[in-house]
């Protein structure tokens, strides 16, 4: 192939070599070291290794993006937590963003499932019933 680069002829080397399954987790690590601050490839990452049995490094991997990035992203990062049955984590966001935002409806409704999940229904029902006073349309 002239004029091909050598990411070229690795990437079709590779396919010849790495099942495809393992190529996506590989371009799903890339592109959350891509851009190491956007929440969108670190979530489709740890999703991806919850799903293949590796809820522990996707665990690590969401703890350090909360670390590298602050409290920029604390509602999807409350799901992220909430979906790797990281209750407490999940718990600690969305109370933080509840805290920086008294009016956030998806803190309260995060609250009220992590509580839910708890068996705390009393908790989970005054979190869900203080959402829906905010907003009574949803």
């Amino acid at each position: 192939m002239p004029g091909a680069s050598f990411a070229d002829h690795f990437s079709k080397i590779s396919q010849l070599f790495v099942p495809e399954a393992t190529a996506s987790l590989i371009r799903l690590r890339r592109a959350a070291q891509r851009v190491p601050t956007d929440i969108g490839p670190l979530e489709a990452l740890c999703l991806e290794l919850q799903r293949r049995g590796a809820a522990d490094e996707a665990l690590q991997r969401a703890r350090e993006f909360l670390e590298r990035t602050g409290e920029a992203h604390l509602e999807r990062l409350g799901e992220i937590f909430r979906q790797l049955q990281a209750l407490d984590l999940a718990e600690q966001c969305w109370a933080r963003l509840h805290e920086l935002q008294p009016e956030s409806v998806p803190a309260l409704c995060g609250l009220g499932v992590v509580h839910a999940l708890r068996g705390e229904t009393e908790r989970a029902r005054q979190e869900l019933e203080r959402a829906a006073l905010l907003e009574p349309e949803n």
